[in-house]
C-alpha cells in the first residue's frame, strides 16, 4: 500500500506532466484550425489523436485525495475517483487505438496503393473501432461496479485486476503489434524503392533516396511510442499482481510514462514537416529573425495518399 505522501509525490508528477502533453495537443489541434491548407485526412486523424489525449489528460486532475486512495475501506473511492476511473479507462485504450488508425491509413496508402477517396471512406469503421470498442470496454466494468482505488490513482480496482488485462492490456498490446507489423512493411517497402532509385541512378546518392532514408529513420521510431509509454504500467500491474506489494517507484515510473502520451504523440505525429512550415511562415511575419533554414523530413505519401505530409 502507498503511503499519503508517495501519492502525493505521484500525483503531482502526473500533473506537470499531464500539462505538458495538454498544451502538445492544444498545438496540434490549434494547427489542423488555425492552417486550412493542413486539412487533410491523414492529419484529420492525428488532430482526432491530440484531442483524445487533451481529454485523457484532464482525467490526471480529476485527484481524489491521497487519505481517500490511502482508505481501503471504501474502495470505490467516492464520486471524483468513480470520474477519473471512467475517463481513463475511455480515453487511455482509444489513443492507442486511434494510432492504429493511422497506421492502417498509412499502410493502405504506401502497401496497398488505395485512392484518397477509398482511403478516406474507411473513416467510419475507424470511428467505429476506436471509440466504440473503447466504450464498450470501459462500461462493461463500470456496469459490473469494477472501478475503484486503483493504487495511486482509480481505475479499476484491486479486486477485479483480472479485468484490466481484458480491458486495457490486452487491447493495447494488440496495438503495438499491428503498428509494429504495419510499419515494419512501409518501412521494407520504401527501402526497396530506394534500392529501385538508386539503381536506376546508376548507384550514384540521389537526392529522393536520401530523402526516403530519413523518412525511414523517422518511422522506426513511431511503434517505439506505445512501447515507451506503457512499458513501466505493464511492469508495475504485473509485478503487483505477482508480489502483492505496490512498489512505490514503479507507480512513478508508470505515471510519469503514461502521461507523457499526448506529449509523445504530439511529438512524432503533429511535428510534420507541414506543421513546421506553416507556423515558420507564421513566426516569420512576427519575427523573421527567429526563421532559420532547415525543416523535419515529410511522411511518405505516394500513390495518392491522403496527405501524410501534413500540407
Amino acid at each position: 500500500m502507498l503511503s499519503p505522501d508517495e501519492i502525493v509525490t505521484i500525483q503531482t508528477v502526473s500533473v506537470f506532466v499531464s500539462v505538458l502533453s495538454m498544451l502538445g495537443s492544444a498545438f496540434i489541434v490549434a494547427a489542423y484550425f488555425r492552417y486550412t491548407h493542413l486539412r487533410k485526412f491523414a492529419f484529420k486523424l492525428v488532430c482526432i489523436l491530440s484531442v483524445n489525449d487533451f481529454l485523457n489528460q484532464i482525467g490526471d486532475f480529476l485527484l481524489p485525495s491521497s487519505e481517500v486512495l490511502a482508505d481501503v475501506s471504501d474502495p470505490s473511492g467516492g464520486p471524483l475517483c468513480q470520474a477519473q476511473s471512467w475517463m481513463e479507462s475511455f480515453f487511455e485504450i482509444s489513443s492507442p487505438m486511434w494510432t492504429t488508425a493511422i497506421a492502417a491509413t498509412l499502410y493502405m496508402s504506401v502497401i496497398q496503393r488505395r485512392s484518397s477517396d477509398a482511403i478516406e471512406g474507411s473513416f467510419k469503421y475507424m470511428v467505429l473501432v476506436c471509440v466504440g470498442l473503447p466504450l464498450l470496454l470501459t462500461v462493461i466494468p463500470g456496469a459490473l461496479g469494477y472501478y475503484g482505488v486503483a493504487g495511486a490513482w482509480c481505475w479499476i480496482a484491486e479486486a477485479h485486476s483480472e479485468w484490466r488485462l481484458y480491458q486495457f492490456f490486452l487491447p493495447l498490446l494488440a496495438c503495438i503489434l499491428f503498428n509494429g507489423f504495419v510499419y515494419f512493411r512501409v518501412v521494407c517497402a520504401i527501402r526497396e524503392t530506394v534500392r529501385a532509385t538508386e539503381e536506376g541512378s546508376g548507384g550514384a546518392r540521389d537526392p529522393a533516396a536520401q530523402q526516403m532514408r530519413l523518412v525511414v529513420g523517422r518511422l522506426l521510431r513511431y511503434p517505439l511510442i506505445l512501447v515507451i509509454v506503457w512499458f513501466f504500467a505493464m511492469v508495475n500491474r504485473a509485478t503487483e499482481a505477482a508480489s502483492g506489494q505496490s512498489i512505490f517507484w514503479l507507480y512513478l515510473l508508470q505515471k510519469l510514462f503514461s502521461s507523457s502520451q499526448g506529449f509523445l504523440n504530439a511529438l512524432a505525429y503533429g511535428f510534420s514537416a507541414g506543421v513546421q512550415e506553416a507556423v515558420s511562415a507564421d513566426i516569420a511575419l512576427l519575427c523573421p529573425c527567429l526563421v532559420g533554414g532547415g525543416g523535419a523530413e515529410p511522411l511518405p505519401s505516394p500513390a495518392g495518399a491522403p496527405g501524410f505530409r501534413g500540407g
